[in-house]
């Protein structure tokens, strides 16, 4: 038997199911074409994000406990370290005085030159620089926004005030 009278039997035997032999192709690579843009995407993540860790981070190494971490583990990684700067997070009632209201926030405490890579974006601009030298807060904008306060402000946590610097 010779090969295209084996092409035409075939073809012959499809009457019935090609719509469905069609939509079994689309669908595979239909399926083949997700699978390969998906796969794209996350490789691509992977690169910006390795390309933008350390200013993501703000150094490069970080380390993290659930309690005061020791004074020898800070003795041991300042041999290594060119920089350092320690940040506590903690989750607190912020109290705004001016509109008497308080909300559950994220705060975050930093000693020394934080970040040690890259720089905070903050508005007005001088307010990193005022913030560098003590007293004050920078709120995130949403919440500034959300709590109906302004700049020149003032926030409490716990029993202590800081007048409200900046947004960042």
């Amino acid at each position: 038997m010779r090969v295209d009278s084996i092409l035409r039997l075939a073809w012959q035997e499809t009457r019935g199911s090609r719509a469905r032999l069609g939509l079994y192709v689309a669908s595979a690579a239909l399926g083949v074409a997700a699978l390969v843009a998906i796969q794209g995407f996350g490789e691509n993540l992977a690169v910006a994000v390795d390309g933008e860790a350390r200013e993501l981070l703000g150094g490069d190494l970080r380390v993290e406990g659930r309690a005061p971490l020791p004074d020898s583990l800070y003795t041991e990684l300042a041999d290594m370290a060119a920089g350092e700067a320690r940040v506590t997070t903690l989750a607190s009632m912020v109290f705004f005085p001016k509109t008497k209201e308080a909300e559950l926030s994220s705060v975050r405490g930093v000693a020394g030159a934080y970040p040690l890579v890259g720089a905070l974006k903050a508005s007005p601009q001088d307010a990193v620089a005022r913030f560098a030298e003590g007293g004050g807060a920078l709120l995130d904008p949403v919440l500034l926004n959300r709590a109906s306060v302004a700049i020149g402000d003032s926030i409490q946590v716990g029993f202590r005030r800081y007048e409200v610097l900046g947004t960042v």
